[in-house]
């Protein structure tokens, strides 16, 4: 179950991944830095998740796509509690939204670090 369907705008991927598509299929899985975002995401998203048996708190997985990262949740409330439900008189919690709100520029050196990687694996001179 998808805890979050947030996201986070990182303006020129697109642009940077049809560039390395067109260089070579291989060089435009992103997968590795996308994850590499999403495992960095988790504990903040744990530490932020409200505790009652600390079942969400540890719940929280990282993963990715060659064209995303994503953050799920092994409990079937991870979605209520981050968005909330109005009828039930629960309040959004937005553990998600806060921790990658909170860790922009983490998130910014994190790609900038995995993209450098995938650069010299492919054999761009980025000096």
């Amino acid at each position: 179950m998808a805890a979050s369907k947030g996201r986070v705008k990182v303006e020129g991927v697109r642009e940077l991944q049809k560039a390395l598509r067109d260089l070579s299929s291989d060089a435009a899985d992103l997968k590795p830095a996308h994850l590499a975002v999403s495992s960095m995401l988790v504990p903040g998203i744990g530490i932020r998740s409200p505790r009652r048996s600390g079942d969400l708190a540890a719940g929280w997985l990282p993963g990715a796509t060659k064209g995303r990262a994503r953050i799920t949740s092994k409990v079937a409330y991870a979605g209520v509690i981050e968005y909330g439900h109005p009828k039930r008189g629960i309040a959004a919690a937005r553990m998600v939204r806060d921790t990658v709100d909170a860790s922009g520029p983490e998130i910014l050196a994190t790609y900038e670090d995995e993209l450098e990687k995938l650069a010299q694996r492919i054999g761009f001179d980025t000096k």
